[in-house]
């Protein structure tokens, strides 16, 4: 069994595909509404694969992880770059103001609709 380190599934590549049949790409759809000024939110970012190919401003951007690997993966990867970072599982209030972000993104996380 292979370990996962975050969002990287580089090592089933040619086996697994998480987006290929899908109607929609979720980076397109995120590009079109993401501008430079706004505040960023990616919940369960795992390694933050997906969040820094976006390349986005560093200091707009906060993130959160619940699984503890992939905390530690953030604290050694996303931390140093300045991207704000909160401990917190989709399950639970997060530990952030209301109405402070203008865009959201999740790929694999569960969210409570209450947050």
């Amino acid at each position: 069994m292979a370990h996962i380190h975050g969002w990287d599934f580089s090592h089933i590549y040619g086996r697994y595909s998480e987006e290929e049949n899908l109607l929609w790409d979720f980076r397109t759809v995120i590009n079109k509404y993401l501008k430079n000024d706004m505040k960023l939110l990616d919940m369960e970012t795992g390694g933050g694969e997906f969040l820094l190919s976006l390349n986005y401003p560093k200091h707009n951007i906060s993130a959160t992880e619940s699984y503890q690997p992939n905390v530690e993966l953030y604290k050694k990867v996303l931390l140093p770059l300045g991207i704000n970072f909160k401990k917190a599982d989709g399950d639970e209030k997060l530990p952030f103001e209301n109405k402070y972000f203008d865009i959201i993104t999740n790929r694999h996380g569960l969210i409570m609709l209450q947050n």
